[in-house]
């Protein structure tokens, strides 16, 4: 009967041994577990970082590769940024739309409200221009430039249709004082733009007073 017991007694022991051991291995699967899942959320998130810089890197080549086909970028410098000097201060150094450089002349200078003769007040400004033309900028090709303001025709509603119409006329007779003053005629013509490209708003006498000019522009 003794060995019995002993026997039960070892077989028990035997028994809560093994729960022991089986319930820390469980323990330590579940750890392991969490570590594991840990570890493959740093992975993804270093998986995602790693994409986004190549991507990034793959966008730069890109732009890159863009901009050794366009060439070096060209900046028009700001209207009214060369330092030249006129000699004038009626007449305004600066650069067109297009970029191409230019004499600005005001309109108040040159021609009367609403019409396109020149003014004797005028014509010394222009004699100015047509020496910096010849001795400046001999051979190259030059466009006389007409601009209004956005006001429509009224009181010479009669000779000009349009502000396209009076432009043109304007920088028309600029061009035939200027080939009278030696400006070579096979080197020059006129553009009229009316009222299309302002240099200021059309909210003021004053900006509508800098959109009403003639542009004497250098354009090779």
């Amino acid at each position: 009967m003794r060995k019995v017991l002993v026997s039960l007694v070892v077989v028990g022991l035997s028994f809560l041994s093994v729960g022991c051991k089986s319930k820390n291995t469980t323990e330590n699967d579940d750890a392991a577990k969490l570590q594991n899942e840990e570890l493959q959320k740093q992975l993804a998130a270093k998986d995602q970082q790693i994409s986004s810089m190549k991507g990034q890197r793959d966008e730069a080549l890109r732009q890159l590769s863009g901009m050794e086909q366009r060439g070096p970028a060209v900046t028009a410098p700001a209207p009214g940024g060369d330092t030249t000097d006129t000699g004038d201060s009626n007449i305004e150094v600066g650069r067109t739309a297009e970029g191409f450089k230019c004499l600005r002349i005001g309109d108040e200078i040159l021609f009367p409200s609403g019409r396109a003769e020149i003014r004797k007040e005028g014509e010394g400004t222009l004699k100015k221009v047509a020496d910096i033309m010849k001795s400046k900028y001999a051979g190259h090709t030059i466009r006389i430039d007409g601009h209004t303001d956005n006001d429509p025709i009224h009181k010479s509603a009669k000779i000009f249709q349009d502000n396209w119409h009076l432009s043109t006329m304007r920088a028309l007779n600029v061009l035939r004082f200027l080939v009278k003053e030696g400006v070579p005629a096979d080197k020059i013509y006129v553009a009229g733009f009316g009222e299309t490209r302002p240099v200021d708003g059309n909210d003021s006498k004053t900006h509508k007073a800098k959109n009403r000019r003639v542009e004497v522009t250098v354009v090779d």
